[in-house]
């Protein structure tokens, strides 16, 4: 038993009871939470557990259609609530179980509903030593906000550049001295823009590559010297686009030659190949099935919801055609292994892209049947990919060299 302690959640006493595992030379295992917030779910390989409150997000269902967003910056995790009328808030937690609020709520605009601070991959955005965020804003359109210190934030852009109908603005890429922010928009088609400074903005795409059904841009990457835009398009199919210089862009695929049927593309980079669907390429140019060893989701061609890079290890959230998504992970992108359940449990649950923090996966999840205030977060009970097993060589070469330290204490 390392830590027994309680906390008041909505006027109620909850109890959370943590048991830890040490390993014989003291390095951490797992933590196991007996319960969490009352709900500990298994699913997969990896049991999860509520690492947030049921009433952690309280916004109309008509807003809460997307889980919440997750990101990993030193020695935080953050994410950003969803909070009906008084606007979206940023928070942070250090360990996965106490979570914090930081800076205004609607970073001082109650419209802005939602806020997001992170990439595609899993980190946040520094710019010039200042941390942007972007928002979203059904009313006078998306804003840009930067900070010093991730409390106090100052806005950057409002008005969504000019136009109400870019209800989301979001920067998500540093390169070549340039911060690039993406965005959805409700009419024409979504853009891109890029700044030198923060400040001042020069938009480098036309309206939805020339095709008003792209409506947003899913995701933005750099890989092999090009930046890699990824779109949604309800209509023909998400897209994939890519620029060598940032202001002239080529097409490359259609998400429907890769992932039929599949309204978005999602994109990773990973272990130097770059990854949409089940395919991948090594150039951006020339794609080619995934060789799986063991596929995800059981199928050889998955329904892609969604990739995440961490590095060592790649997740992708999937299923076979319903919406019953699973989390898989993989160490070498043909391999796969099972982390959740479909909806870790509840099929009906939207997850989230996971991330890795203190050694565990995160996910969020918010239940697409309702109630609409549902949204949580959780987290692995035990690390969910397998790791090389300790071997017994290196187990007796310890207790030799544990031996001989002894022996030479005692003289």
């Amino acid at each position: 038993l390392d830590l027994f302690s309680m906390s008041a959640q909505g006027g109620a006493t909850t109890f959370r009871l943590y048991v830890r595992d040490i390993d014989m030379i003291g390095a951490e295992i797992g933590v196991a939470a007996i319960s969490v917030f009352g709900q500990p779910v298994s699913g997969g390989t990896s049991p999860f557990v509520r690492v947030t409150p049921i009433d952690f997000c309280t916004v109309p269902e008509s807003l809460l259609s997307d889980p919440l967003l997750l990101f990993v910056d030193g020695s935080h995790l953050y994410t950003s609530k969803i909070q009906a009328g008084i606007g979206g808030q940023l928070w942070r937690s250090p360990d996965r179980l106490s979570w914090e609020a930081i800076g205004p709520p609607g970073l001082g605009n109650p419209d802005n509903f939602r806020i997001e601070i992170g990439t595609t991959s899993p980190g946040l955005v520094w710019f010039g030593g200042l941390a942007y965020a972007g928002t979203a804003n059904a009313v006078t359109g998306g804003e840009i906000h930067r900070s010093s210190d991730l409390m106090s934030w100052t806005a950057v852009m409002t008005g969504g550049f000019g136009d109400s109908n870019n209800v989301g603005i979001y920067p998500r890429l540093v390169r070549d001295g340039y911060l690039y922010a993406v965005g959805s928009r409700t009419a024409h088609g979504a853009a891109i823009w890029r700044s030198a400074d923060g400040v001042s903005w020069d938009k480098t795409s036309l309206d939805g590559f020339g095709d008003p059904n792209n409506d947003s841009i899913h995701g933005v990457l750099s890989f092999d010297g090009a930046i890699y835009a990824a779109t949604r398009n309800l209509v023909t199919g998400g897209e994939l686009w890519r620029s060598f210089d940032g202001t002239t862009w080529e097409y490359v695929l259609a998400g429907s030659d890769i992932d039929p049927g599949n309204p978005f593309v999602s994109l990773a980079e990973f272990d130097h190949y770059l990854y949409s669907g089940h395919w991948r390429s090594a150039d951006g140019t020339n794609w080619s099935p995934v060789p799986f060893a063991a596929p995800p989701c059981n199928s050889s061609a998955p329904f892609v919801a969604g990739l995440r890079s961490n590095g060592s290890s790649l997740f992708i959230v999937c299923s076979t055609g319903s919406l019953d998504l699973e989390i898989w992970g993989s160490r070498n992108g043909t391999r796969w292994t099972r982390i959740s359940d479909g909806g870790l449990g509840t099929p009906t649950n939207i997850v989230t892209l996971p991330t890795l923090f203190q050694g565990r996966v995160v996910t969020s999840t918010v239940d697409a049947a309702g109630p609409p205030t549902n949204a949580a977060i959780w987290s692995s009970m035990l690390p969910a990919l397998p790791v090389p097993a300790f071997s017994w060589i290196g187990l007796c070469a310890l207790v030799v060299a544990l031996g001989a330290f002894g022996a030479g204490r005692s003289r």
